[in-house]
């Protein structure tokens, strides 16, 4: 081949190794990226599993992270430190999360493979051929729990009469573990059964509808 033409095919090869080489860091990267997505999102459904068990904070933490650590972010077992997990309120009128609020029916999880991190940053495959031995990484989930909406329905008929001071305590009961365990926007009603069904309260928020 002439001494021009040769010379442009080498930068050609050159440049295609490369782009090739980019090409798999960058597929590595997306990917681990991908995994740590996934092991937030496992360790904010583990934490609110855990806070609707028991309504602690720390246990909740404690469960998330240790479901993090099951999964791998590029070949490494995925870390979340205990500060990552933030809990608050998820408004579903604006789709936003909120800090420090009264009700706690949320938690956002973030998981980094950075520098000062346990795990480290992402180690490049090809990167250091180029002056690049790694790089960094973040992923956050948030997991929240839905509002209820509880309609209650007593038989109020003839063959139900000897059971219904039970079933007065069963309901009174139930609001109150509603209550207790309530989350924003949850709702209750009642109606009662006479051969057809009569309303005697819609659906009322729990929170600011209790003692009534």
């Amino acid at each position: 081949l002439p001494g021009p033409l040769l010379a442009a095919r080498r930068v050609a090869i050159v440049l295609l190794l490369i782009f090739a080489a980019l090409a798999i860091d960058l597929t590595y990267v997306r990917t681990t990226q991908f995994e740590l997505r996934n092991a937030a999102d496992a360790a904010a459904h583990a934490s609110l599993v855990e806070l609707r068990r028991s309504g602690n904070e720390a246990a909740a933490t404690s469960l998330g992270r240790e479901v993090a650590e099951m999964n791998v972010a590029g070949a490494e077992p995925v870390s979340i430190e205990a500060d990552a997990f933030t809990y608050g309120e998820w408004d579903y009128a604006d789709g936003s999360f909120v800090e420090n609020s009264v009700f706690t029916n949320a938690v956002r999880v973030q998981a980094d493979r950075n520098d000062g991190e346990m795990d480290g940053p992402i180690n490049l495959l090809m990167g250091p051929l180029f002056g690049h031995t790694d790089v960094g990484a973040r992923a956050t989930a948030i997991g929240a729990f839905r509002s209820r909406d509880v309609m209650v329905t007593l038989d109020v008929t003839g063959s139900f009469i000897e059971e219904m001071n039970e079933a007065n305590k069963a309901v009174t009961a139930f609001l109150d573990t509603m209550y207790a365990r309530r989350l924003p926007n949850d709702r209750i009603g009642l109606n009662t059964f006479t051969g057809g069904s009569t309303m005697v309260t819609t659906l009322r928020e729990v929170d600011t509808n209790y003692t009534a």
